[in-house]
C-alpha cells in the first residue's frame, strides 16, 4: 500500500518520549494508539470496535469486513469534510496519487501471475478510487473502480502462475471488492463474475502458497510473503459472503 493511503487512514500523529515505542488498544479490533520517540514511527492504528460474533451457521454477525469498518469510513468522510488535520492533509496527498484518478485504465491479462506488478497497480487503483468515492461522494471514482474490477474479472481465466507474491494483487482486489460491492453502479452480473474470479482462480493461489510454500519448508520464505496471502484468504471470504459486512444494511446485496 502506498504512503498516501497509509497517511490518510492514520487517526492521529504524535511524537513524544525519549525512546522506544508505546501503544494501547481496546476491543477485538479496537482503536490503537502509539507514541514514538524522536526519529521513530509516529501514528495510530486503524480498526473498528466490533468483535466477531457468529450468527446462523455459515453467516457472521458483526466483524470488521476487509480493511475498514463502516465507522472507519464515516470517520474519514466526516473529518475530510470538516477539513480537520491531519485527515485533510493526507486526503490532499491521496488526491495527487496517480493510482487514485478516475481516468485510470487497467491492463488485465488472463494469467495474473504473468504481470503481477501491473495487476498489483490496477488492484490498488481500484481500492484508492473506491475510497475517493466513499469519502467524496463522487460516483465517477466508483465507476473507475468498477471498470478496473470488470476488466480483470472478464479476462482472468486461470489460477495465477509464479510465486506467492501474486498474493499482493489478490489481496488488494479483495479489499476493493468488499467496499465497492455496495455501489449500485456495479451490476449484480458483474459483481458475480468478480466473485467467481476471486473464488475460482485467485483463492486457490493464495491457499496453495500458504499450505505448500512452493514445496519448501514453512520457514524458507519470509513472513512478508505469507502476510498478503493470509490477508487475501481472509478478505476473499468477506468479499464473497452473501452480504456485505462493512456497509449499512440498506446498501447490502
Amino acid at each position: 500500500m502506498q504512503s498516501s493511503t497509509l497517511l490518510f487512514v492514520t487517526i492521529s500523529c504524535t511524537g513524544t518520549g525519549s525512546g522506544g515505542f508505546t501503544g494501547s488498544g481496546s476491543g477485538g479490533n479496537g482503536l490503537g494508539t502509539g507514541d514514538a520517540s524522536t526519529g521513530g514511527t509516529t501514528g495510530a492504528g486503524l480498526g473498528g470496535s466490533d468483535a466477531g460474533s457468529v450468527g446462523p451457521v455459515g453467516h457472521f454477525g458483526v466483524h470488521p469486513g476487509g480493511l475498514h469498518t463502516l465507522a472507519d469510513l464515516d470517520r474519514m468522510k466526516t473529518q475530510v469534510a470538516a477539513a480537520a488535520h491531519p485527515w485533510i492533509d493526507d486526503w490532499k496527498v491521496l488526491l495527487r496519487d496517480s493510482q487514485a484518478q478516475n481516468t485510470y485504465t487497467a491492463a488485465p491479462v488472463a494469467d495474473m501471475g504473468a504481470n503481477r506488478q501491473r495487476a498489483d497497480a490496477d488492484a490498488h487503483a481500484a481500492y484508492l478510487n473506491t475510497i475517493r468515492w466513499y469519502v467524496s461522494g463522487d460516483t465517477s471514482f466508483a465507476d473507475a473502480a468498477v471498470r478496473i474490477c470488470n476488466a480483470w474479472s472478464s479476462t482472468v481465466n486461470t489460477v495465477p502462475s509464479g510465486t506467492g507474491l501474486v498474493g499482493l494483487p489478490i489481496m488488494s482486489f479483495a479489499l476493493a471488492g468488499e467496499l465497492l460491492r455496495n455501489y449500485s453502479g456495479w451490476t449484480p452480473t458483474d459483481f458475480a463474475r468478480f466473485k467467481n474470479m476471486m473464488s475460482t482462480y485467485l483463492y486457490p493461489s493464495a491457499h496453495s502458497f500458504l499450505t505448500n510454500h512452493l514445496g519448501s519448508c514453512i520457514s524458507y520464505l519470509t513472513t512478508s510473503w505469507d502476510a498478503p496471502n493470509m490477508a487475501a484468504v481472509l478478505t476473499i471470504t468477506t468479499t464473497t459472503a452473501s452480504s456485505s459486512t462493512t456497509m449499512p444494511s440498506s446498501t447490502k446485496r
